[in-house]
């Protein structure tokens, strides 16, 4: 086997070990390998993006898009609506809803008040109180 076909297959095992480990997101992942065989040369400057126009490409990123959608936007366990329960702490409905999963910022929690017209994000702690139609997200961290 000559360089190229050596590094493609060491980086192909490492692309699919870090899919499967879980902790880094897809396409980051995609994306620094590209760079990574634009860097070793074994794919041409030129054609770097190239295969983003291939139908197959497209389809993929497509399905992509439209599971992303059926997620909810925070990490937690079991997202959904909850019975509002007075006095309740952020940190309470977190664990309500199954608590975090292991992708989740936990350190990053926003909360949009109902009453607010704007519908502004507002950086919450674990002690914040809940108010009655409150929407708590907790992101999604990259690493």
């Amino acid at each position: 086997m000559d360089f190229n076909q050596t590094f493609l297959s060491a980086l192909l095992v490492a692309v699919f070990v870090l899919f499967f480990w879980g902790r880094l997101r897809h396409d980051v992942v995609a994306f620094v390998a590209l760079l990574a065989a634009v860097v070793a040369g074994v794919v041409p400057f030129a054609e770097t993006f190239s295969g983003f126009g291939h139908p197959a490409t497209v389809t993929v990123a497509l399905v992509l898009v439209i599971s992303r959608g059926f997620q909810n936007s925070g990490a937690v366990k079991k997202p959904g609506s909850y019975a509002y329960v007075s006095g309740m702490p952020v940190v309470n409905a977190i664990a309500l809803a199954g608590g975090h999963t292991y992708r989740a910022r936990e350190n990053k929690i926003l909360l949009t008040r109902a009453t607010d017209p704007k519908n502004v994000k507002h950086p919450a702690d674990h002690d914040t109180q809940v108010l009655p139609g409150d929407v708590i997200e907790v992101p999604e961290r990259f690493f």
